[in-house]
Order: C-alpha cells, then sequence, then structure tokens
C-alpha cells in the first residue's frame, strides 16, 4: 500500500513520572526531586481583555500577542517569529480559546477567570479535566508545556545535556534507593564509569540513603546546568564500591542502544533495544538493523521497549510494517486519530512502508526493509507509553500474535499537536487513537497475562527488569522468559524474583524505570503524545 499523504511528526508520547507526582506540576522553576517537594512562582499580566464566563473569542484574536517579543527566526526551523506587542492577559486569553477549540475533553473543563492566575502557564494547568478513570488514575495525565527553545533543541537536534544516565528510584525517602538503570553511549555517565545495575550510595559525600541534606544531594544528581563536577559514590552488582566523578554535558541521545541476532532453540532471533520514537533520525537505525534481520532470515524477534515513552506515531507506524510485512497490512489502518467533533475531521494512518523524508514531509518512493513475521514479542514496562503502546494496539488490531514480557504499560491512548505561543510550547491532549478494529480504551495500561480475558490484557508474561545483566544478554531476566515462552509457550515462575536477589538489593524494584533527566523537555515530555498537522506530499 502506497500513500500519498504523510502525517509528519505525529507523535504518542514519551512517558513519564516526576517523583512529586505523575504529570505534576509544569513551572518553570526547579524541582526537589528526591522529596517530592516542588516550588512555583510567577509574575502578574495586564488584563487589557473582558473575560465573560463560557463566551469564547477566536483564539487568532490572541494569537502571537505576547508580554516578551522575539525577533528573528527559529533557529531550528528557519521560520521567522511572528510576535507581536501584547500582555500576559492577552496570552492567557489565547490558551482559554485555543483550549475551548482543541482539548478532546473541552466540556469537562470549568470556565475559570484567567485574572487569577499570575502567568499563562499556571492558567494553563487548570484548563484540563480533573475526572479519574476507572482504576482512580487521572483521567488527563498529560497536560503540560515546554519552553519553546528548548522544545525545538531536543525535538530537532536529538541532543540532551545531563550525565545521560536513566535512574530508577526504589524509595525517595529514607532509606532511599535509587539505581543506574542504562545510560547513553558516549554521555558524561558512560565516560565517568557509571554501569546498569550499579546502587548510588553518596552524592558529593552525602549519604544518599538517610542523609537529610536534600539539596546536595539533587544539585549532583540532576545538576541544571553544563559542566557542574560531582562525584557519586556507588556499589555495582558485584558490590564493589567505587566513588566516580562526572561532569554534566551534552550528548547525542541514541534510540537504538542494544542489538542482537542469535540462535535459540533452532530458531533465529533478533533483537532490538528500542528507546524512543521521539527522533526522526531513528528512521536510519531501524531500517539498518531490519535489513541485517531480514538478511539473517530470523523466525523469531524480540521488541525491547521497556523504556520507550513514545514519540513520532509516524515512526511508530514504519516499526510496525518492518515487523509485519506487506501480507499482514495491505490496504489496512495502522491507527485513527479520534478528535472532539469540532477540532478536526477523525484520520486514519496506514502502515507506513516508505522511507520519509522528514525535512520535506513526504515519502522518498524507497521502500523499508521487512522480516514479515506473524508474531513479535514485546518487552514493556511501566515506562512503555503511547506510540510504544500504539505498536502493540496497531498489531494486535491486524491480528498479528503480540506476546507481552514485562510489566503493565502506562496507558495512554492520547495524543496532542505541540502548538507555540509567545516562546512556550503547549501540550493539550486532543486526540485519541483506535487500531483497525476500532479498540483504543487502554487509559490504564496494556497488561501481560498467560490467559488473557480481555482486550487490555495481552498473551504474555509478568516480569522485572534485571539489572545485573546487560541489555540484549539472552541471560537478562526479561529477554531471557521471552526465550522461555517461545520455547514453551508458557511463562517461567521464579525468574524475576530470582534476579533481583542476585543483585543484592534489599527489595524487589517495582513500577516504571524513573529517567529524571536534566532538561524541562524530557522532564515533563515521557508519557505524552504529540502530533504535528498532516502535509501532502509528493513522490
Amino acid at each position: 500500500m502506497k500513500f500519498s499523504k504523510l502525517q509528519k511528526g505525529i507523535t504518542l508520547a514519551l512517558s513519564f513520572s516526576i517523583l512529586a507526582a505523575c504529570g505534576g506540576s509544569s513551572s518553570n522553576d526547579s524541582e526537589t526531586v528526591v522529596d517530592g517537594g516542588t516550588t512555583g512562582g510567577g509574575t502578574t499580566g495586564g488584563t487589557d481583555n473582558q473575560w465573560v464566563a463560557n463566551e469564547f473569542k477566536a483564539k487568532e484574536d490572541f494569537a502571537n500577542k505576547c508580554a516578551i517579543v522575539r525577533t528573528g527566526s527559529d533557529p531550528y526551523t528557519g521560520e521567522v517569529y511572528t510576535d507581536t506587542a501584547g500582555t500576559l492577559t492577552d496570552e492567557k486569553m489565547w490558551l482559554r480559546s485555543w483550549n475551548h477549540e482543541s482539548y478532546l475533553w473541552y466540556n469537562e473543563v470549568d470556565d475559570v477567570d484567567p485574572a487569577n492566575y499570575d502567568t499563562p502557564q499556571t492558567y494553563f494547568e487548570i484548563l484540563k479535566t480533573f475526572a479519574k478513570t476507572d482504576s482512580g488514575a487521572d483521567k488527563d495525565n498529560f497536560h503540560f508545556y515546554q519552553d519553546t527553545a528548548e522544545y525545538r533543541e531536543r525535538t530537532q537536534g536529538g541532543a540532551s545535556s545531563g550525565y545521560g544516565i536513566r535512574w530508577r528510584f526504589g524509595s525517595t525517602t529514607p532509606p532511599r534507593e535509587l539505581f543506574v538503570v542504562q545510560r547513553e553511549p558516549n554521555s558524561p555517565a558512560a565516560l565517568a564509569g557509571f554501569n546498569r545495575g550499579d546502587q548510588i550510595l553518596e552524592v558529593d559525600g552525602v549519604d544518599l540513603i538517610n542523609g537529610d541534606d536534600v539539596d546536595t544531594l539533587n544539585a549532583g544528581l540532576f545538576p541544571q546546568n553544563d559542566g557542574q563536577t560531582h562525584t557519586i559514590k556507588v556499589k555495582d552488582t558485584f558490590g564493589v564500591e567505587k566513588t566516580l566523578t562526572v561532569t554534566s554535558g551534552s550528548y547525542e541521545l541514541a534510540p537504538v542502544k542494544a542489538t542482537n541476532t542469535f540462535v535459540h532453540d533452532g530458531k533465529t532471533v533478533g533483537y532490538i533495544q528500542f528507546d524512543t520514537f521521539s527522533i526522526a533520525d531513528a528512521q536510519t537505525d531501524l531500517i539498518e538493523k531490519f535489513t541485517e534481520f531480514r538478511n539473517a532470515n530470523i523466525s523469531e524477534l524480540v521488541v525491547d521497549l521497556r523504556y520507550n515513552g513514545g514519540g513520532l506515531l509516524a515512526l511508530s507506524s514504519q516499526l510496525a510494517y518492518m515487523i509485519a510485512g506487506d501480507v499482514n497490512t495491505n490496504n489496512r489502518n495502522y491507527y485513527t486519530l479520534k478528535y472532539n467533533g469540532k477540532w478536526s475531521e477523525d484520520q486514519a494512518l496506514g502502515f507506513y512502508n516508505q522511507e520519509i523524508d522528514w525535512d520535506n514531509s513526504r515519502f522518498t518512493g524507497v521502500d523499508l526493509p521487512t522480516v514479515a513475521l506473524n508474531k513479535v514479542y514485546v518487552i514493556s514496562s511501566g515506562s512503555t507509553c503511547s506510540a510504544s503502546e500504539a505498536l502493540i494496539n496497531g498489531l494486535a488490531g491486524i491480528d498479528l500474535d503480540v506476546v507481552l514480557i514485562g510489566g503493565q504499560t502506562c496507558g495512554k491512548p492520547y495524543g496532542f499537536v505541540p502548538t507555540d505561543n509567545c516562546s512556550t510550547t503547549y501540550f493539550t491532549i486532543q486526540f485519541s487513537g483506535v487500531n483497525a478494529k476500532g479498540f483504543g480504551e487502554y487509559s490504564d495500561g496494556f497488561i501481560p497475562k498467560q490467559n488473557p480475558n480481555f482486550q487490555t490484557e495481552i498473551k504474555g508474561c509478568t516480569v522485572s527488569d534485571d539489572l545485573t545483566r546487560p541489555m540484549g544478554d539472552i541471560s537478562e531476566g526479561m529477554l531471557s522468559t521471552a526465550l522461555y515462552h517461545m520455547e514453551t509457550g508458557s511463562c517461567p515462575t521464579v525468574k524475576a524474583t530470582k534476579a533481583v536477589k542476585q543483585a543484592g538489593l534489599s527489595k524487589q524494584i517495582t513500577g516504571p524505570a524513573i529517567h529524571v533527566p536534566n532538561n524541562r523537555f524530557e522532564q515533563m515530555i515521557e508519557n505524552n503524545a504529540i502530533i504535528t498537522p498532516i502535509k501532502e506530499a509528493t513522490k
């Protein structure tokens, strides 16, 4: 199936839980991460426009009227800024009208006077539903904003700043437990010698486990700027203690971190760890790896999405095609976007089978490689979100045999169009998504079950992350569980608990791997969804 339209940058977001609260404060002030405290602040804006309850002017009346006017052009997109002189009230009134027009649950938002809020950002935080799901979770846990310059740098440049560590807290209050889940290649963390499974003992001489100097702990774990040097004492998975010196800095994000091809039980198995759909350049890595899998004639595939919080839905569609091939996907819908009935018509996406020229919003005419399998093993956790969940749901929608290994996913069947106004990019839920069978209600996540009974239950095995082994190692807990299931069709009984005990941890770690990065975009975007409008494409 060849497509004449390309949905550029359709993204479903990256799952994330800030330690204070999932989907918590999106203020630009610093946040205390270890004990969950937060602070906020703002300045009072003007009152040039009169608020009348339940009367909404067109958002265009207030668009780009800014208290602080930008000049020049965006360094990443080249687009000339269109800001004009305005007030904070103009910015808040734009938010109110834009949100009322496009928010998926606009009729569940209380219309509150914006004059009661000091800044557009604090006002934005209440422009959402506060309803709960059946499980008691927030219905909208994905409402946030990002400084536009930071957002452009992250999405257009693929770079990040900090140490390049994905952390996991077992406890954020004494006695605390904090572990290194993984590190970015060639990052400050990699150069300093951090490894998967390291337990943090001290930060700049302060006891992390029982110490009360949380300011020092947070400053050392989550530096706010490049060039900050800290010493961190760790204990590795063998019980050896060492003190590492690390300096914060820029590094490239690597969406594909581990791959492997091997023979198991007489079958050629391909394994790929894929950590984010948010970087368009990941297309190149996926094409390279799936070309290798195809040439190796693999008969089984494990796609490791345990840390993949989502990103570009177009990239997710490409990966789905590379797994399933033409016979399974031809003339089938991958994902259908469902809007609020007044902002946009529903939009169906097919399985994208060509390379994408992201700069020009078009297909290149070059076909993607595919392994054309009828079954795929997906490794998951609470950090598996959005575009990753769309992959699971989209493949299940065409009756591909999806086997889920790991933990319950985050529950993110929603998305949005990141929208800029006056130096801030806002993200508000604007669509839900369904697969080819019309199913999309997994707001509490997909659950691996040996004997599934419901659509949110996917055949598979529940198993905890194994920090004692490198990713892609066939003895690593989650991957070895997938191999066991390939061989027997059933789940092992004690593998996860055994793996944790081998690590010498004081208790089993559960829940999502908490990545507390060092820039605002990553702090708030994991667990959210992004989409940009469809553009006509020519080949």
